[in-house]
Formats: C-alpha cells, sequence, structure tokens
C-alpha cells in the first residue's frame, strides 16, 4: 500500500502457542505489535523515529485489533478460534468435576473424571501441534478448508509424487487411493507406477511389451503394467505353468535362442530349426557337418556355431515359386503374349540361406554371442574370438584359457568367459586383456550370466555360484541340483537353472530360496531361455 508517498507494510506471524505479533512499517520506520492468548499485549518500538502514536497503538486493545487484522486479511483467524473452543470445553470438564465434588458425587462418576484429566492433558498437547499447522497455513495463505491433505496442500504435484513413489502399491491402493478424488488420481499417475516399476524390476516397460508381443500392451497405463508384471511372477514362484511340447528334432537339443516369441533351436544332428507362432517347425536349416552347439537370432538374423569349427550367418531370403506376375484385378500375364490366365497364382516364398562362413577356430565353436556389428565366440581351441560381422574379419583373438570354453557373455565394456579350466574370466573388451580371475567352483563351469553388479555361474560340481562382478568375490551359494548345472538365466527376481539331474529349478534372486522345481524332460536338460511370461527349454 501506498500511503502520503510513503510505503506501507503490514505482516503478521504467530508462534506455537498461540502467540501473534504485527509487524507495521511506514518508510524507514517500523512498529512490531505482540499478542498474547489472554489479549494482552505490549509494543515494542523498533526504530528510533517511531513516537507517541505507536505506542498507543501498541496499547490498544488486542480483541479490536484482531477483528481489524481479521477484516484486512480477508480470513478469519482459525487458531484463535481452536483456543476458544479447548479453552470452552476444558471450562465445561472443570465445571463438572467441582460440581461432582461439592454435591458429594464425585465417587460414582471416578472413572469419567479420571478420563475427564486424561482428555485436558491430550487436548493441550494436540492444541499445540494444531496451532503449529494453522500457523504454517496462514504464513502461506491457505485457508484450512483447502489443505485436507496437511502439509501436502502446499508442495508441487511432482513433489507429492516423489514421496508417493517411497510407498509399496498395497500402500497406493489400499491407503492413499481412499482419501479422496484428488487422491486417487494422484496414486494413479503413470510417472508414479513408472517409477514403482523401476525401483522394483529394472526391465524396462518396452522390453517387456516386446517379449508379450501384445499390440493393445503399449496403449497400457504403467499402472497396469506392474499389476500384470506382477501377476506373472507370483505365477511363477507357484509354479503354475501350461506345457506345450516342440517335437521334431531326431537328436539331442543342446542350444536355444527366444526372441519375440521366435524359437530357433539347434541339436546333436546338425540341425536348426525354426518354429512358428503355432509351435510347428517353420524352417529347417541344413549347412553344418557336426553337431550345433550354440546360436542366437533376431529379427533379421541367426548366427550360429558348430563342432564343425565353423561359424555362420543365415538370414532371411525371398524367391518366387512360378513364373507368372501378378497384375491388378486378380489375373497373371504369362511370359509370351497377352493371353489372360486366371487360374495359376504365383507365390513368394521365404526361407533361410547361410550367407557367410567364418573360419577361424581350430576345433569346436562351443559358445557365441552377437551385439550390433560386434560378435564374439569360445571354442574348444581355448581360444576367445572378436569378429566384425558387416567384414566377417576376426578382428581379436584372446588367450588365457587352459581348457575349452563353454560359455561366454559381453557387453560393450567387458567379456565374461568360463570353461573346463573352473576359472571365469573378465577381459577388456577394447584391450583384450585380463582384468580379473575368479576362482571357487571345483569342476567344469558350464553357463554363466552377468549383469552391472554380479555374476551366476553354474558348474559340473552341482551349485550355482553367485560373484560381486567388481570385487570377484563369491557372495551366496545355490545348492539343490543332484547333477551337473548345464543352463541359467536371471532377471531382477528369479533365476532359472536346468542340468543333468533332468529338472529345472526356480530361484528367489533375493532370498537364494528354490521356490519350485519342475520335471518333465526325460533326460538332461541342456539349454533354456526364458522371457516375461515364457520359458523355453531343451
Amino acid at each position: 500500500k501506498t500511503m502520503n508517498g510513503r510505503k506501507l507494510r503490514l505482516s503478521v506471524s504467530s508462534d506455537c502457542t498461540g502467540g501473534r505479533s504485527v509487524s507495521v512499517s511506514v518508510g524507514d520506520s517500523s512498529v512490531v505489535v505482540g499478542g498474547g492468548l489472554d489479549g494482552s499485549g505490549g509494543g515494542s518500538n523498533s526504530s528510533s523515529s517511531s513516537s507517541g502514536s505507536s505506542e498507543r497503538t501498541a496499547g490498544r486493545t488486542n480483541s479490536g485489533r484482531d477483528l481489524q487484522l481479521t477484516q484486512q486479511l480477508g480470513r478469519p483467524l482459525v487458531s484463535h478460534g481452536l483456543h476458544a473452543k479447548v479453552d470452552v470445553l476444558k471450562s465445561l470438564l472443570e465445571d463438572f468435576s467441582n460440581f461432582a465434588s461439592e454435591n458429594c458425587v464425585d465417587g460414582y462418576f471416578a472413572p469419567c473424571l479420571a478420563s475427564f484429566k486424561i482428555l485436558e492433558e491430550e487436548l493441550s498437547l494436540n492444541l499445540d501441534s494444531a496451532n503449529y499447522f494453522l500457523t504454517f497455513l496462514e504464513n502461506h495463505n491457505i485457508h484450512p478448508t483447502a489443505a485436507s491433505a496437511g502439509y501436502f496442500a502446499v508442495l508441487p504435484e511432482e513433489v507429492i509424487l516423489h514421496i508417493l513413489s517411497y510407498l509399496n502399491e498395497s500402500q497406493l491402493m489400499q491407503r492413499v487411493s481412499v482419501l479422496g478424488k484428488y487422491w486417487k488420481e494422484l496414486s494413479e499417475a503413470d510417472e508414479l507406477w513408472r517409477r514403482l516399476y523401476g525401483s522394483k524390476w529394472r526391465l524396462r516397460k518396452l522390453q517387456f511389451m516386446e517379449k508379450r508381443k501384445s499390440q493393445r500392451a503399449l496403449q497400457e497405463s504403467w499402472k497396469q503394467v506392474f499389476l500384470e508384471r506382477q501377476k506373472t511372477e507370483k505365477k511363477w514362484k507357484a509354479g503354475e505353468h501350461k506345457v506345450s511340447i516342440l517335437e521334431g528334432h531326431t537328436g539331442p537339443i543342446l542350444c536355444l535362442s527366444l526372441h519375440n516369441d521366435r524359437i530357433v533351436s539347434g541339436s546333436g544332428h546338425r540341425e536348426i530349426k525354426v518354429w512358428g507362432k503355432r509351435r510347428r517347425c517353420k524352417y529347417n536349416l541344413s549347412g553344418h557337418t557336426d553337431c550345433v552347439y550354440c546360436l542366437q537370432h533376431d529379427a533379421e538374423k541367426i548366427i550360429s556355431g558348430s563342432a564343425d569349427n565353423s561359424i555362420r550367418i543365415w538370414t532371411k531370403q525371398h524367391y518366387d515359386t512360378g513364373s507368372a506376375a501378378e497384375v491388378p484385378g486378380g489375373n497373371f500375364v504369362s511370359g509370351t503374349g497377352n493371353q489372360k490366365t486366371p487360374s495359376r497364382i504365383a507365390s513368394r516364398k521365404k526361407n533361410y540361406e547361410c550367407v557367410e562362413r567364418l573360419l577361424g577356430h581350430k576345433e569346436a565353436v562351443m559358445c557365441l554371442q552377437y551385439l550390433g556389428d560386434r560378435l564374439v565366440t569360445g571354442g574348444a581351441d581355448r581360444k576367445i574370438k572378436i569378429w566384425d560381422i558387416t567384414t566377417g574379419k576376426c578382428v581379436s583373438t584372446l588367450r588365457g584359457h587352459t581348457g575349452r570354453v563353454w560359455t561366454l557373455q559381453f557387453d560393450h565394456e567387458k567379456i565374461v568367459s568360463a570353461g573346463v579350466d573352473k576359472t571365469i574370466y573378465i577381459w577388456d573388451i577394447h584391450t583384450g586383456c585380463a582384468v580379473r580371475q575368479m576362482v571357487r567352483h571345483t569342476s567344469s563351469v558350464r553357463c554363466i550370466q552377468f549383469d552391472e553388479n554380479k555374476v551366476m555361474s553354474g558348474s559340473n560340481d552341482r551349485t550355482i555360484l553367485l560373484w560381486d562382478i567388481k570385487m570377484g568375490q563369491s557372495l551366496h551359494t545355490f545348492k539343490g541340483h543332484t547333477d551337473w548345472v548345464r543352463c541359467l538365466k536371471f532377471d531382477d527376481s528369479k533365476m532359472v537353472s536346468g542340468g543333468f539331474d533332468k529338472s529345472i529349478k526356480i530361484w528367489d534372486m533375493n532370498t537364494g530360496r528354490c521356490m519350485n522345481s519342475l520335471r518333465g524332460h526325460a533326460d538332461a536338460v541342456m539349454c533354456l531361455q526364458f522371457a516375461a511370461t515364457a520359458m523355453v527349454s531343451g
């Protein structure tokens, strides 16, 4: 406000006991007026230029000043009203107690009077807290009726969501969502459930959706995705599953690849089969002259390694089965003349053909993985080779293992490998140097998998070890298999392993406990892969 060319500023502050002070500043002069619950108050002049009029202002009655300030602020002083009502209640309780005592009936009301005393003490304690909260709201210019959310009322929605992200799904659905429409909307916020999903499972939503291969799934909210994933995890733990059997191989199945519900398998009889959505063999690839030990595929290609010492790259090729060409209208034109023949229809089929054969290993290729244009293979010749897929050239050979390399995995920074020498090697993929060796297994290491924090390894010693990948220390031993452990896979919540005891075991990654043991294979489980809602084993 401006008064006679000078600025006039008025502010009100309260403490947790209900005391209130008013600060009035005119120009360079200021006066602070204080008032208590009892209506009395003193004034102090904080500037030498303040005079008698300021002192008279400080001496005015508190009730008149409160009424004036209430009108100026445009809202009632709720804290004063709360104090008044509590005082009335206390007075009534005291009057009743005195009346009962004076009329010699206090013995009949002894339990009630004791409860009154406790209630009076609790009222005093709660009054301080309530007054502090009301003062907080007044300082932020918020009316109490608009602050049903408590202190949350003054926080930005982003901050509220961050706080709510520390709750679990049960607390959000059973406690927060029932507080009202506003809180129900907040408890179902997509960002909140995305954070909750990320804190429980590191697998990204799109990866999960791709594995489910559902067109409508991409439109689902994060809450729906979370609840569906949770339901799936419960089924994994409970061992609830349906079994489909894919038959067609004439020899033992030694390797599997699973990508977007498409399964590719390789066998000891040199066969590679591509299975369709109806679980029937769609393509049969031939070319290897010995057992197919390893393979991986995506939507465009299949890469396989064999005991014939070779690596083959297969891609899908298109070819015509007839000479007729299709023209608009459903008719076809033959190779001579313009005569139309509507009966014969030319078809265009697809099949996989070997487009590249990589040679370099002197013995069987036991394991492989590719990522982008980089391919890494391990062989019975104790060597690990890094290939450029685009050129088909071997760019590096890693030496260190003293026996055949059974298994490997790599990312953009490192390669982890293991084999007959019972040793797990961690290599720098850029320099080709071994940066760490981890030894504890007492027999050949047949399978490994790692992420940014840990390595899991399965061995012929019938155990699975959990390693700290940064320190190279063994953290936990999973025991349960009664024969060689041949394959394993894990995600954020569970691990699945198979072996020569013909069983598949599902482990809880948090507790290390075996949750289920699945039986159905009549011989050793040599390979397995799993996605969010399905597992394939051979």
